[in-house]
């Protein structure tokens, strides 16, 4: 009986966790590859910015992320089947450049 309990612990319980890991890796892959076929980047035209505040302006303690920083706007774009679509959306912080320097390494008052 000892014996038993002894390889039950040794050898099914790795077994079963290790398949019950391997299907838990299959269900989420399957998921992902189906949220990849459904999900395409699309080109938007900002129509304007959304009305309302954000909701971390509401929280001044909030983390500051790059989710954080994006802006609403409101957008037109086509949607995959065609249709013409207008909804909220968020977008990415626009990139700022480094503003152009002369040889001696002040700005040169340019603006990009």
């Amino acid at each position: 009986m000892a014996l038993t309990a002894l390889l039950l612990m040794l050898i099914a319980a790795p077994v079963l966790g290790w398949k019950a890991g391997a299907l838990t890796d299959d269900s989420l892959r399957r998921t992902v590859r189906a949220q990849h076929e459904q999900r395409r980047l699309t080109p938007a035209v900002v129509v304007r910015a959304a009305s309302g505040t954000s909701r971390f302006a509401q929280d001044p303690e909030a983390a500051v992320t790059e989710d954080s920083m994006r802006r609403s706007v409101v957008a037109d774009w086509v949607a995959p089947d065609g249709t013409a679509r207008r909804a909220p959306c968020r977008r990415r912080p626009r990139r700022r450049l480094p503003a152009p320097r002369s040889t001696s390494g002040r700005t040169t008052g340019e603006t990009w």
